[in-house]
């Protein structure tokens, strides 16, 4: 449910951000509601579903070729406005890219997202653990370069400080395979931590204005890498608390995904990573009742988002992903 949030500008605010965006909108014809400036992610393809489905028109951006060229993706993004105008440009996974350029864009197409510096700090995972250290919330023990003596359990976690769909997580089984990821480590920085024992419990939230809701998931089954396969919907009061406190903290404004791991033994839940755009487990927040790219758009439109009901309890998959896991299970056990 939709309550006041403390840190933030408060009604005015976003009173002011509605009025504008419609401002905006009168003075311009629009040929769509939204342009997803990325398209193929199976997100991509769940953003436009939930969108479409409450009868918006949206069109789509092919950035592939230009995913890590930020120049050439924002040049696309240009073209693709001119041919399309949209009302509004939606990110899915560039929100960075065209935040650092978003006064190159027409100013009557409303982009709902933060500033480049705040979703920076958020997706960095060097800088969030630094903002979740000093609001005091609990994260597994952290290991310095010089503090390596000091472990003794391994696998531990190796992050680098950034990484889509876990392409910056290891977990390193001794210490000569650690030194050599240390070696091997850019200029931007990593984390290295102990392996907690558990489950993932992951929070996704919208935060605009004076609005925020966030509900969360229990990942059941996990592909090596990336995203969760089978989830389960929960109902997590401190986890959406903590959540609330973090972006709070900085004023965030748009949507963002939090992963927390469960201690096995204790129940403890800490902190991992903060992801601040549309999370691997959207598909499953979408099917329970919580439409986030819709509120979203409405939010950025000066629209009031009807209450969310979320329906706790539901399971749901990525059928793709899981059928995959499952043939990979088989080729092995033929092998054997």
């Amino acid at each position: 449910m939709a309550s006041p949030c403390r840190a933030c500008v408060g009604g005015e605010q976003e009173s002011r951000q509605g009025n504008d965006a419609m401002g905006r909108t009168k003075r311009m014809d629009f040929d769509c509601d939204v342009l997803v400036p990325e398209q193929g992610h199976r997100i991509c393809g769940v953003v436009l579903k939930a969108l479409r489905a409450k009868g918006l028109h949206c069109e789509e951006m092919d950035a592939s070729k230009v995913f890590w060229d930020e120049c050439g993706y924002i040049r696309l993004l240009k073209r693709r406005i001119a041919e399309c105008r949209p009302r509004m440009v939606m990110p899915v996974f560039r929100s960075e890219f065209i935040a650092r350029h978003r006064d190159e864009l027409p100013p009557e197409v409303v982009v709902p997202i933060d500033s480049a510096e705040h979703i920076h700090l958020l997706d960095d995972k060097v800088s969030a653990s630094a903002l979740c250290r000093d609001l005091g919330i609990l994260q597994p023990r952290m290991y310095g370069d010089d503090e390596l003596e000091q472990i003794c359990r391994y696998p531990v976690v190796y992050k680098r400080a950034a990484g889509l769909n876990g392409a910056g997580v290891l977990m390193p089984r001794s210490a000569h395979a650690l030194k050599n990821l240390i070696a091997s480590a850019g200029k931007r920085g990593h984390l290295i931590m102990d392996y907690i024992e558990g489950y993932d419990c992951c929070v996704d939230a919208v935060r605009w204005g004076s609005y925020f809701h966030a509900e969360a998931y229990r990942v059941v089954l996990q592909k090596k890498r990336g995203c969760s396969v089978v989830r389960r919907m929960v109902k997590a009061p401190n986890l959406t608390a903590t959540v609330r406190l973090l972006l709070d903290s900085i004023d965030y404004q748009g949507t963002c995904g939090v992963d927390f791991r469960i201690e096995k033994e204790t129940g403890k839940a800490y902190f991992l990573e903060c992801n601040p755009r549309f999370s691997g487990g959207l598909r499953s927040q979408v099917h329970a009742g919580f439409n986030q790219p819709f509120i979203l758009y409405q939010l950025a439109m000066g629209l009031t988002p009807k209450p969310v009901h979320a329906w706790y309890g539901l399971y749901s998959c990525d059928w793709k992903d899981l059928f995959e896991m499952q043939r990979k299970h088989l080729m092995k056990f033929k092998k054997k």
